[in-house]
């Protein structure tokens, strides 16, 4: 939600607040995916993981963005990024609805 206030904001305080929904939103994010990971994977494999993870989030990023400024060139900024935040919506509902069978079985104590 907190990309579609900011897409969709006119003003500097609509585009703050969706900003802080998008961090308060990231920190959440994160610590669970943290937390999946030091449960299901053994503690020696974790650093390869969370490093090959890194560069494959690092890498997909800088091409999305390479590819949403390149259509900005075409089409309005506000257009993209609308256009941008309904896949963003899509792809979280998709996850959302089949991404259920993933879970931990038996964490480590």
């Amino acid at each position: 939600m907190g990309y579609f206030i900011y897409s969709l904001s006119f003003g500097f305080i609509a585009a703050s607040v969706g900003f802080f929904t998008i961090s308060f939103a990231l920190a959440f994010v994160n610590t669970g995916i943290r937390t999946f990971i030091q449960f299901a994977f053994p503690i020696n494999k974790i650093g390869q993981l969370t490093t090959a993870l890194g560069t494959i989030s690092s890498a997909l990023q800088l091409f999305l963005v390479a590819i949403t400024s390149s259509l900005s060139l075409i089409y309005p900024m506000r257009v993209v990024l609308i256009v941008v935040e309904i896949i963003m919506l899509i792809m979280v509902v998709f996850i959302s609805i089949y991404g259920k069978k993933i879970s931990v079985s038996h964490p480590r104590i």
